[in-house]
């Protein structure tokens, strides 16, 4: 998982690394990054939808009200209805996500080893000599 205090740094070091930018210091890119995140869902909240390109698209939708059931007591119940934000990836993000874990490669079956011989039946066990009566 990455933190925003971890987002922001890695920005912090692309920003400082390429040299087109002016020096920033680490809490103005953690600022901004913060100050990104509060613009998007304050927009989602207000049900505006916010398109990234190249990432996916943010949206806000109503889902209606159904029936459920409580699973501790199987009674019926009616959920209301209640907005949900939706996430929809780009086509580009997609095929990174993808990429990035290719799909591995099915082998040959291999044979199966060749059983042990069974190991040697021990004789029985002495009986033990108990006192006579």
């Amino acid at each position: 998982m990455i933190s925003l205090g971890d987002l922001s740094k890695e920005v912090y070091l692309r920003i400082d690394k390429s040299g087109d930018a002016p020096a920033l210091k680490k809490s103005a890119v953690y600022d901004i990054a913060k100050g990104i995140f509060d613009v998007i869902k304050q927009a989602v909240a207000s049900g505006e939808d916010v398109t990234i390109p190249q990432f996916g698209k943010f949206t806000s939708t109503t889902r209606s009200a159904r029936n459920g059931r409580n699973p501790h007591t199987g009674d019926a119940i009616q959920i209301p209805a209640k907005q949900v934000v939706k996430f929809r990836p780009s086509s580009s993000l997609k095929e990174a996500v993808a990429g990035s874990t290719p799909v591995p490669k099915k082998e040959k079956a291999k044979a199966a080893p060749k059983a042990k011989a069974a190991p040697k039946a021990k004789p029985p066990a002495k009986k033990a000599k108990g006192k006579k009566k």
